[in-house]
């Protein structure tokens, strides 16, 4: 697929132009039936702070497609092909098509608007019961909801997630959606990507970062979808690898491929009614899939509002305010993955999923965790001081204990005199032979089990 700027067909709608007769605090839009309509005009999704606040919920980290226009706007897509602009308001969310059919449902069931319990003011009150950091945490960062997102590009986003920063990711998908993806639209006229923590403040030292994906995106002009599982599947290595994949090309390729083969999308959509580690299970056997991978889709995308995903800043947030036993851990195995889920669920209940979301977004640098207060912050950055001291220590102690077999054995083979000499010369030849390791069948239990992720 070119990435030369498409051509338009007929003049895109003048978004800025609108958008001037609608401010940011304005608490009001059309009716719902102009969500669909060709006018395209504003629509309130009639939900205040405390349910939804789109600054908490579209930045990276649930989904990466989202692109900031401004401080109060965002530009992306619908699972259906829909462009959508969504404004965050004072009292409310405003939204508005750009192209493509959209429909009151949809926009619903993707902001999680629809799931049945998911009252996000009561449950961030039952949460705050239960756990003091997270009623901390809860005061900074309202709305914070969990998008409910279409299962074939989550699989693949968050394959391309691993061991990757969010910015990287983004940069990743973009180029996918470019080079496979079907054009929806071209980028109205005046609307440029920014930042995804938005505008520097006005009295801001610094320059604003100059991102890859956001420079790439506004080169590029136009907004595509997510390329289907056939067209993952059909794209050659080389091409992935040329996006920039590297390893993970190859997950890409043949997991589409194996999603094809257990039924496409129909399979994916219809693990959401599976228990929570059946759900796992089938999906940890596409390629490139572990537990962490496999719980993000299940979380985001097949409604498992209770899996808790875990890497590096989930077991910050167990071993630090929970479970600090588990810190003598000395690999994530599946038992352990599974101690780490139950004390949030044991705490948080059937959507301490969303819970997770929350004090995760927290762990991040970004605008959530800016908005933290001072102590707050200190006590998080003190424990991750502490747990790098301990990794060093640890270290060390495991470098010393190297050292001091390798000049035992040293000095258990030197050769000796005297009557140690002689001794040594009656041993039989085959007994050193025999001791150099494991006996066979042994070997296999010293592998690192799959799936383990070392915590030291």
């Amino acid at each position: 697929a070119s990435r030369q700027r498409p051509a338009a067909a007929a003049p895109p709608p003048d978004v800025v132009a609108y958008a001037a007769t609608c401010g940011p605090g304005v608490g009001t839009a059309t009716s719902s039936t102009a969500v669909g309509g060709q006018d395209a005009e504003w629509w309130d999704l009639r939900c205040g702070p405390a349910e939804l606040r789109p600054e908490n919920v579209l930045t990276p980290g649930q989904s990466f497609g989202w692109k900031r226009l401004s401080a109060t706007d965002w530009l992306g897509t619908l699972a259906g092909g829909g462009v959508v602009l969504v404004r965050q308001a004072d009292q409310t969310t405003l939204v508005r098509r750009i192209a493509g059919t959209v429909t009151e449902t949809e926009v619903r069931r993707y902001f999680g608007l629809e799931v049945p319990g998911a009252d996000l003011a009561k449950l961030y009150e039952t949460w705050s019961a239960g756990c003091p950091r997270l009623a901390e945490v809860a005061k900074c960062v309202a709305g914070l909801r969990v998008l409910q997102q279409d299962p074939v590009e989550i699989v693949f986003s968050f394959i391309c997630s691993q061991n990757n920063n969010v910015a990287r990711i983004s940069l990743l998908l973009d180029r996918l959606r470019a080079e496979l993806g079907p054009l929806l639209c071209p980028m109205p006229p005046g609307l440029v990507a920014i930042d995804d923590a938005g505008p520097p403040a006005a009295d801001a030292a610094s320059a604003p970062r100059e991102l890859a994906h956001v420079r790439e995106f506004n080169a590029l002009g136009a907004v595509h979808g997510f390329p289907t599982l056939e067209a993952l599947a059909g794209a050659e290595e080389a091409t992935l690898q040329r996006l920039g994949l590297g390893y993970r090309a190859a997950y890409v390729r043949n997991g589409a491929k194996a999603v094809l083969e257990r039924g496409g999308r129909t399979w994916l959509e219809s693990l959401r009614g599976m228990p929570r580690l059946e759900v796992q299970r089938a999906l940890c056997e596409l390629p490139g899939v572990g537990p962490k991978v496999a719980d993000c889709i299940a979380l985001f995308a097949l409604e498992q509002h209770g899996v808790i995903p875990v890497d590096v800043h989930v077991w910050r947030i167990t071993t630090r305010d929970y479970e600090p036993e588990l810190r003598q851990a000395k690999s994530l195995t599946p038992r352990v993955y599974e101690q780490v889920g139950d004390a949030f669920r044991k705490r948080f209940g059937d959507f301490a999923g969303w819970a997770h979301s929350l004090l995760f977004g927290a762990e991040l640098a970004g605008a959530a965790r800016a908005r933290l207060p001072p102590r707050l912050l200190q006590e998080m950055d003190a424990f991750r001081e502490e747990e790098k001291r301990a990794a060093k220590e640890l270290k060390e102690r495991r470098r010393a204990g190297t050292e001091e077999k390798k000049t035992r054995k040293a000095t258990a083979t030197a050769p000796s005199d005297g009557a140690a000499g002689a001794s040594k010369a009656a041993k039989s030849p085959k007994a050193p032979k025999a001791a150099k390791g494991p006996k066979a069948g042994e070997g296999a239990a010293l592998k690192r089990p799959a799936g383990r992720i070392d915590l030291r």
